[in-house]
């Protein structure tokens, strides 16, 4: 896992939302965009099974029924953005992203949920976009039981991290996410992500490829940040879940009077293989999703 810089601690550490996430970073230009700016109807569709993990006491009900109201600062105020960062007047609400699959059975990055608390004290909430204001309670799932989590992360065994929860409910309106059960995803491959990079609103990065694959986990050049963890990389050519994001390079150069978005070349956003995460696959070969 990343070592993040002592600056930046001092910032994330002011909010759950950035307290627990590893660090991302951009390749080349900047690839990341609102849902509703996606032309892909399909990707619109994948997104609404996508979820934040918001802590309990960040929400509120609101004055009007069946809706919530939310506490988190903008991005701007959470790093002393840099002039020209981007996305600096948005809510930075969610602590890491996870998905649907199964009717009542999330995934996510193990690093989120280590210990039964972190599933009592926060909330999933999907579809969470830059248009919302409110949001709707119907929306909103706890953390039932964590079924299975693991986080290892040694140079020789290498990279496991995933978290396996159950949710109060079973989820209406959203079908469960498809995911690789057999086979593994070629070098080259083209990927995308969904999720919630810094705690903003649902964003899709694509115009990312396989860079190579280890043992565990694969590498890509997806353009991710802390909150991304947790987030579905997709095929972009079969649409299925070919892992889960977990772990990148350093997400912002702290070192002038402001903080902005590192950028470079390379693939060093990790992600962990969905077909070495045994203890989903027997659910899925048990029909139990």
């Amino acid at each position: 896992m990343k070592v993040v810089t002592k600056a930046l601690c001092v910032l994330l550490m002011a909010s759950n939302a950035m307290a627990i996430s590893t660090p991302k970073v951009i390749y080349g230009k900047d690839d990341r965009k609102e849902i509703k700016e996606h032309s892909s109807r399909a990707v619109h569709k994948l997104s609404q099974s996508v979820a934040g993990m918001v802590n309990f006491y960040d929400l509120s009900p609101s004055r009007y029924n069946g809706y919530s109201t939310y506490s988190s600062l903008s991005l701007g105020e959470r790093i002393n953005a840099c002039p020209g960062e981007r996305f600096v007047n948005q809510p930075t609400l969610m602590s890491c992203t996870g998905f649907l699959v199964g009717e009542d059975t999330l995934v996510t990055a193990g690093h989120c949920v280590r210990e039964v608390s972190d599933c009592t004290y926060n909330k999933w909430v999907f579809n969470f976009t830059v248009d919302d204001e409110l949001i709707k309670d119907q929306d909103v799932y706890g953390c039932k039981e964590i079924i299975a989590r693991d986080e290892v992360s040694l140079p020789i065994i290498g990279t496991t991290d995933y978290a396996i929860i159950k949710l109060d409910r079973k989820v209406k309106g959203r079908a469960p996410l498809k995911f690789r059960t057999k086979g593994k995803v070629k070098n080259g491959a083209d990927v995308f992500v969904i999720g919630h990079p810094m705690g903003l609103p649902l964003k899709v990065a694509d115009n990312a490829t396989v860079k190579g694959s280890f043992g565990k986990t694969f590498k890509t050049n997806l353009d991710t940040y802390g909150g991304n963890s947790g987030s579905p990389v997709f095929n972009e050519k079969t649409g299925e879940v070919e892992g889960i994001l977990v772990q990148g390079a350093q997400d912002f150069d702290t070192s002038g009077y402001c903080v902005g978005s590192n950028f470079g070349q390379g693939h060093n956003e990790i992600v962990y293989k969905i077909t070495r995460l045994k203890a989903l696959q027997e659910l899925f070969e048990k029909g139990k999703l």
